[in-house]
């Protein structure tokens, strides 16, 4: 005969099973509405992917058909792209270099450069890598940087090129840059076969548009940001026939009369805290300019961004399919005209609705960057580039070539300056 107390276990087990076949149909349901979208967005990724080509590194001297950006990095797209009707970016955007996470210190990078022996541009050999065939989406590397495939994925959004594309880079902005900075070549005199040096180009969100214009012979993109710059240099690889990725900042640029225009956008000459490096990082772009070449700079103008200043801010996307937030503190130092910004990164739970992000913390793990940017006047910029030997300096607050070419004033968000060596001038600054 069964004792009593096990009848009464096999039925508190029978119980708590039931409990739990119920509370897994409901988060079934919950998961299969949260999917319905993906699968439609992932069948047609796959239809995508089973036409483009294979995302392996591209051997050297390969006739492989170059791919946009969209194409080589559909699902980045696609998760930067799932909510972005319903989460608004809040707060300033700017190139990364000084970074520390929760799970180790990366290197010290900043605009001053790696090379302390001041080599000239030098990359790492590329290693061939033979090709593979296509592989189901969700079991094969977009690009060997960005990680989707079917380990742990739960941290697969603290990679740092992830967060930077998702929350900082601004793609609706590249063709309107490109206008501007070809209608400025244009007013300077530069009409054709322009070499051109971009200095902290980021992931490189602006090859697709030096790659199209005629206008552009070559371009060398740097990058002093060692993760930005792997992945700058594996996307101009596969997408770009113009566009050199060189590991480097202001302080590494070392050649002579080579490039007939050099731009920095978005910010990367506000890395240079100190009046020593900004007259020496333009010091070696006059060296590196040819006669009557131009330089292009562009800042935040931190007076107009201090009427809307707040301590916080917050963003929530999805990175990599994984709800994240980014909190960002902001302290001034109105002495020495320095304004720090500290981002901090983590993920959070997916609340019932999933149209929502929710706010709870996730997986309990974090990315936190510190960075620090010098605050620019307009007078200031302007003695700087005289002091180096520049001339025809002209200004203006946002990337609109009519305001250039008429001189007018307006409130837009951006200091960008422009100046020419001049055409008779040699290289002794």
């Amino acid at each position: 005969m069964i004792p009593r107390e096990h009848i009464l276990e096999d039925i508190n087990k029978q119980q708590r099973q039931q409990k739990k076949d119920n509370h897994h149909y409901s988060n079934n349901k919950i998961i299969q509405q949260h999917l319905g979208q993906q699968q439609q967005q992932t069948t047609k990724m796959k239809q995508t992917l089973s036409t483009t080509t294979t995302t392996s590194t591209p051997s050297a001297g390969s006739n492989s058909t170059k791919m946009t950006f969209e194409e080589e990095f559909p699902l980045l797209s696609a998760a930067t792209n799932n909510n972005k009707k319903k989460n608004k970016s809040i707060g300033s955007t700017s190139t990364s270099t000084t970074t520390t996470t929760s799970r180790s210190s990366s290197p010290s990078n900043s605009h001053q450069g790696y090379n302390n022996n001041n080599i000239q541009y030098q990359q790492p050999p590329q290693q061939q890598q033979p090709s593979s065939p296509p592989q189901p989406v969700r079991s094969q590397y977009i690009s060997k940087y960005i990680d989707v495939s079917d380990g742990d994925e739960s941290t697969s959004w603290k990679k740092r090129d992830l967060l930077y594309y998702c929350f900082i880079q601004r793609h609706h902005e590249v063709t309107t840059i490109a206008n501007f900075v070809e209608g400025a070549a244009q007013l300077y005199g530069l009409t054709s076969d322009i070499t051109l040096l971009d200095i902290g180009c980021g992931l490189g969100r602006m090859f697709g548009e030096w790659d199209r214009r005629k206008v552009f012979k070559h371009v060398d993109a740097m990058e002093p940001d060692l993760d930005y710059w792997t992945f700058a240099s594996d996307h101009a690889m596969n997408t770009s026939d113009k566009v050199t990725a060189i590991h480097g900042g202001f302080m590494d640029v070392s050649v002579k009369n080579k490039y007939k225009m050099c731009v920095s956008v978005h910010g990367p000459f506000q890395y240079l805290l100190r009046l020593e490096d900004k007259l020496e990082a333009l010091r070696r772009i006059w060296i590196s300019l040819q006669p009557g070449g131009v330089v292009l700079l562009d800042v935040s103008n931190f007076l107009v961004g201090l009427s809307q200043l707040r301590n916080q801010t917050e963003q929530k996307v999805l990175v990599n399919g994984i709800p994240v937030k980014r909190i960002s503190n902001i302290e001034v130092d109105f002495h020495n005209s320095i304004w720090r910004l500290q981002d901090l990164f983590f993920s959070v739970d997916s609340p019932m609705d999933p149209d929502e992000i929710g706010n709870g913390y996730g997986d309990g793990q974090y990315v936190c960057e510190n960075h620090q940017f010098a605050i620019y006047t307009l007078p200031e910029l302007q003695l700087l580039l005289a002091s180096c030997g520049f001339q025809n300096i002209r200004s203006t607050s946002k990337y609109c070539i009519q305001d250039l070419y008429q001189g007018s004033i307006s409130d837009g968000p951006r200091i960008i300056v422009l100046a020419q060596k001049p055409t008779n001038s040699s290289n002794q600054s």
